[in-house]
């Protein structure tokens, strides 16, 4: 049956300002069906981590493909996830998701708040299980208050938001992100358990594009990863420097992740 089963919001939207991200949760459904979404953004922009909670999400695989639709006329509704468990609760997470499921591209228009307002839900589908429709009603209001929340981190980190906002030009990697970590800097120990991880960081860069500053906003476990993230990025990442509005070379950050997975 490829109709949806609607479940209802069951709780209001939370949002939860962490040090370094902003979270939107709320809980739709009941039971065994009961399912919790989780927003999180790790600086301004369209993309977010989308993490979903409950048992219509249980899979036997580590790693998986699901099907995402919020109804904006994406180009591709797949998205890669990581499985786990939260307590007792199944977990999938899926990171660099945009609303409009776009590939991410920096030529790509932003999502508007036009756009936010009118999406009323999410669809999804694990490999080999039903769909379901989680009823958001408008996620208009709520977007909103993570671009509020976003605002105040940037404060918060030692940015002004009006001048990160102007920027002309973001900190641009010198060379591509994915030879900053390679399999000789995977944890000896993760390694020999077998461990995959994901973590998102932040880059503080200088007006030279020196890396001034790494720190760790989101992992899995084991904290292996946290150590070695760092480590390798800060020897090997190597940027020119944002520019403001007027082509000022200034101080900036930027916000990556790194899946350590074995056999890659």
């Amino acid at each position: 049956d490829s109709t949806p089963l609607v479940l209802e919001k069951s709780s209001k939207w939370e949002i939860n300002y962490d040090t370094d991200s902003c979270h939107l949760t709320g809980a739709f459904g009941s039971n065994d069906q009961r399912v919790i979404v989780r927003f999180t953004r790790f600086e301004p922009g369209n993309r977010f981590e989308l993490a979903l909670y409950g048992k219509p999400v249980a899979t036997v695989d580590v790693n998986t493909e699901a099907v995402l639709d919020f109804g904006l006329g994406q180009e591709s509704g797949k998205a890669f996830g990581i499985t786990g468990n939260a307590g007792k609760l199944p977990l999938v997470i899926f990171s660099s998701v945009r609303l409009d499921r776009a590939k991410l591209r920096p030529d790509l228009p932003d999502v508007t708040p036009q756009q936010e307002a009118a999406i009323t839900g999410l669809t999804f589908r694990m490999p080999g299980s039903k769909a379901y429709r989680l009823d958001f009603k408008s996620l208009g209001p709520p977007m909103a208050a993570m671009r509020t929340c976003i605002s105040d981190l940037e404060q918060h980190w030692g940015y002004d938001p009006a001048v990160m906002a102007s920027l002309s030009r973001g900190p641009t990697p010198r060379e591509s992100p994915g030879r900053w970590v390679t399999s000789a800097d995977y944890p000896d120990k993760a390694a020999m358990a077998g461990h995959n991880g994901l973590v998102h960081f932040r880059l503080d860069l200088d007006e030279t594009g020196k890396v001034t500053n790494c720190t760790v906003i989101a992992k899995t476990t084991p904290d292996d990863f946290e150590t070695a993230t760092c480590r390798a990025i800060s020897r090997h990442a190597h940027f020119d420097p944002a520019l403001d509005h007027a082509s000022k070379p200034v101080r900036a950050f930027y916000v990556n992740s790194v899946r350590w997975t074995m056999g890659s």
